[in-house]
């Protein structure tokens, strides 16, 4: 899991870096940082965008939660990129182990059971 900002520098950056990122990446769960992206969200244009559509990082929002099964228990993690929104709810999914959200400079965060508000107040 990455937290965003992968780069320092959004784009122009070497080719040999980006080859390794693409041979260890395998469908990593991330969200994308202020570094990455040149404008105020990740454009075509960034590097971060080849490891994206490469399907080496698939990036979480609001929209793209991902649900699966860790240590036999189902598990939702949702996440919000540089310059998003915490989501204010989501859907829950029945029999859910717990459900996450990743920040930028932060940490990931579970919330235990879905019958609990899915985020806190801020």
């Amino acid at each position: 899991m990455l937290l965003g900002d992968l780069f320092d520098f959004p784009r122009d950056n070497a080719n040999w870096l980006i080859v390794r990122l693409l041979n260890m990446l395998d469908a990593t769960l991330a969200i994308s940082g202020n570094h990455d992206c040149k404008e105020n969200q990740l454009g075509e244009n960034d590097t971060l965008s080849v490891l994206v559509a490469a399907g080496r990082l698939r990036l979480l929002d609001e929209q793209h939660p991902w649900v699966g099964v860790i240590n036999n228990r189902p598990v939702l993690i949702g996440g919000t990129c540089w310059g998003e929104y915490f989501p204010k709810s989501f859907d829950p999914i029945p029999h859910l182990s717990a459900s996450g959200l990743i920040t930028q400079h932060s940490a990931l965060v579970f919330w235990g059971h879905p019958s609990r508000p899915p985020f806190p107040r801020l």
